[in-house]
């Protein structure tokens, strides 16, 4: 019964982790190209809890950005041209 839980949360896991939107790369990637404002997962999330990411204005802009961009994936580079609004 343990077995079957780990390898169903493993597999999981996997397989989420195909589309997930936050990942510790972004975030070294962010930094190595010293953009400002981006300090912690915090810069585009509001929450980070597993499972239940909440996106602040500028996690929605990325989101939004891919899909218009009709892409897999987040590319960190594009918040060079991210504009707060408030």
């Amino acid at each position: 019964m343990k077995r079957t839980l780990l390898t169903l949360v493993i597999g999981g896991l996997l397989l989420s982790g195909q589309s997930a939107f936050a990942k510790p790369a972004f975030l070294k990637k962010a930094k190595e190209l010293a953009l400002p404002g981006i300090d912690t997962c915090l810069a585009c999330h509001i929450s980070t809890e597993p499972g239940h990411a909440k996106w602040n204005e500028r996690g929605l802009w990325l989101k939004a950005k891919k899909q218009q961009l009709n892409v897999e994936e987040v590319d960190v580079t594009w918040l060079k041209d991210y504009k707060p609004t408030s």
